[in-house]
């Protein structure tokens, strides 16, 4: 039996922690999966970190390398530096799991996609947000995550200006901290428009989690994403969840389930009239309210996650 083992060793996101969280949830259930060695490693990350020997089946997590806005000459060349290394290990690969659309086909690639569920310390964060206290008394609509120049905030922005001048009178959060010169960005348009409030202090989960509960829309903007879990986490405890029409927000939505109501960055005007027209105090119905349906997504993905696997390993050693 060929095994498959995951390296931990270095820094990681908060995202990043929670797909860690998913592959020792799908080892507990499939014995060629480990953390302690084995005959491939698998590098959920657009190339192996350096010093890494031997082959390995890679799953980019990080699509801004090839899409969404680049701000500054910084940006640029971080991003192209990252898509170059990014197209050299998908083709050095073994094979290679998308985990979402957004992620280009180059080398040995599955026929599959494989989006993210949600981890088991969403299940623990979501209790514990429970005992929070509304995050602030008056209504509010909130958009959570890192400000970084892909995650479309400035847009957010722009269209909450339309709604406000079309006499739209609930505030606008946003939470999340991130690169010095994005948030500098987002604190200028932010004053220029009435009623936003920018939160860049360090949140938990539970915290975030309050504040999508609590609010009367919940908002993701990004210009792209691979697989995000914020879509899974907004539709789990919020009934009104807004998300641009980029195919990483779709993709993992679960199969037969209610998505989000989308939009497009084309047209600002068409978000400000959503938000004119969200209706509050509606009860979450969405099935990843429950515990039981968000444990047998993690199954289900461990399942697939193993035959990806095998039949990658496969078809590479004919």
């Amino acid at each position: 039996m060929t095994t498959f083992f995951v390296p931990t060793g270095g820094s990681w996101s908060g995202g990043g922690k929670a797909v860690l969280d998913n592959f020792r949830h799908a080892a507990e259930r499939h014995p060629e999966i480990r953390f302690d060695g084995g005959d491939i490693a698998i590098v959920n990350r657009n190339f192996p970190p350096r010093g890494q020997r031997g082959p390995f089946i890679l799953i980019p997590q990080n699509a801004w390398a090839w899409a969404g806005p680049k701000i500054g000459p910084r940006e640029h060349m971080k991003m192209a530096t990252m898509r170059a290394f990014s197209e050299l290990a998908m083709r050095r690969a073994v094979g290679v799991i998308r985990a979402g659309r957004s992620i280009p086909e180059r080398g040995n690639v599955w026929s599959g996609i494989l989006p993210n569920p949600l981890d088991e310390g969403f299940d623990s964060a979501e209790v514990a947000s429970r005992e929070l206290a509304r995050p602030t008394p008056e209504p509010y609509f909130v958009s959570v995550g890192s400000l970084n120049s892909y995650r479309g905030v400035d847009f957010l922005i722009r269209a909450y200006a339309r709604y406000r001048a079309e006499g739209g009178t609930t505030t606008l959060h946003v939470v999340g901290g991130g690169q010095p010169h994005y948030v500098a960005r987002i604190q200028e348009l932010a004053s220029e428009v009435g009623g936003v409030h920018l939160h860049s202090e360090k949140v938990t989960r539970p915290q975030v989690l309050a504040w999508l509960r609590f609010a009367d829309a919940a908002v993701l903007p990004s210009y792209v994403e691979t697989s995000p879990m914020s879509v899974l986490e907004a539709l789990a405890v919020q009934s009104n969840v807004l998300a641009s029409d980029i195919p990483g927000h779709p993709d993992i939505v679960p199969d037969g389930t209610r998505g989000p109501d989308y939009f497009s960055h084309d047209r600002p005007e068409e978000l400000a009239a959503k938000l004119l027209g969200v209706l509050g105090g509606v009860d979450v119905v969405h099935p990843l309210s429950s515990s039981e349906f968000r444990e047998q997504q993690r199954v289900d993905w461990g399942n697939r996650l193993a035959q990806a696997l095998r039949g990658l390993s496969s078809r590479a050693s004919r």
